[in-house]
């Protein structure tokens, strides 16, 4: 078996891989070839949207033939025909996605982590998941040498390899880059987490310390083998936007390892304060819980001001329990005991 500094990430495959029937080989010899190297074509995006799809190709702006549709679930190509009238191609994005994860971290060990999640995939969604990653840092040894990423039966995980530092935070609303860190199942097509479904035992260990990070989910299906080599070099570029991943894949804020041992607190600090206010957006965290209250007036304050005092507030859910233990590791908070 390939070892995975040998082998070659599909994230950007538009790139990568030419279109048409050659493209169809290709694609399935890299899909199986999974792995977290750098790509040669460099960072996934961002790249602008093209626009919503009027409904009628008449309505379309003169000169602009690529659409996403308003569900952002098809990719809609107005494709020249020997008749001289364009046909509407739709091709199925397959990233109909409903990721949930909740997390666990425990110390195994003076200075080693365990993160460990649950994945699931919504019972609204159409489509399974079939890959997912892990955003981490750009550089230093994230994952523990001798007690390393953790798989499901009949699941596999690729390694973080040096470079390919192409994975932008985009959970956070940062350009930020780190590295992809991927779980996968093998060639089984029943290997999957189909909606309504949940994968366990998913973990991985690690002295970096916990902070916010971005998790991508996808369903491993490949709609740029339906691009026609044929088409204009208009309309390639204009396809050029599925480099970006947030367009064919679905994105999660998670909590992982994300600060190396001995950080400083400025970063650690920053970082929580735009989870938290991401994890508000999404509606996971209510602004107006004490506990949230109580920890960005925390963040807010002087540095290190918390170490001397406990916050007043204990967290109250499963969302705000999970938030309280990241920042007792990353910052040595401290927080109220929940009352009985």
């Amino acid at each position: 078996m390939p070892t995975a500094s040998s082998l070659t990430r599909t994230r950007s495959l538009t790139r990568l891989v030419p279109a048409g029937p050659r493209r169809r080989a290709a694609v399935l010899t890299l899909t199986l070839r999974l792995a977290m190297v750098p790509l040669a074509a460099g960072v996934e995006g961002p790249y602008p949207a093209p626009p919503i799809w009027p409904g009628d190709a008449h309505k379309a702006l003169p000169g602009q033939d690529v659409f996403l549709t308003q569900d952002g679930q098809e990719i809609i190509v107005l494709a020249p025909a020997p008749d001289g009238i364009k046909k509407i191609v739709r091709i199925r994005l397959w990233n109909d996605l409903a990721p949930s994860a909740s997390e666990d971290i425990r110390s195994l060990a003076p200075g080693l982590l365990r993160y460990a999640f649950t994945i699931t995939n919504g019972p609204q969604a159409k489509d399974s998941i079939r890959t997912w990653d892990l955003v981490v840092p750009a550089t230093g040894d994230v994952v523990h040498a001798t007690l390393p990423v953790r798989t499901p039966e009949n699941w596999r995980a690729g390694g973080v390899t040096p470079g390919g530092v192409i994975a932008r935070q985009e959970a956070l609303g940062s350009e930020e880059l780190g590295r992809h860190l991927r779980w996968f199942p093998p060639e089984d097509e029943t290997r999957h987490i189909a909606p309504g479904q949940s994968l366990s035992g998913v973990a991985v260990d690690s002295a970096y310390l916990p902070g916010f990070t971005t998790a991508w989910f996808s369903s491993l299906h490949m709609p740029q083998q339906e691009f026609d080599d044929n088409w204009p070099a208009a309309i390639q570029k204009q396809l050029s936007f599925f480099n970006d991943p947030k367009y064919r894949e679905k994105m999660l804020l998670v909590i992982g390892p994300m600060f190396a041992p001995g950080s400083s607190d400025p970063p650690i600090v920053a970082n929580f304060q735009a989870g938290v206010r991401e994890l508000i957006k999404a509606g996971r965290l209510n602004p107006s819980s004490p506990f949230v209250i109580a920890f960005l007036a925390a963040l807010n304050g002087p540095p290190g001001h918390w170490r001397s005092q406990e916050l007043p507030a204990a967290p109250a859910d499963a969302t705000e329990r999970l938030v309280a233990r990241a920042a007792a590791l990353s910052l040595a908070m401290r927080f109220a005991s929940p009352r009985p």
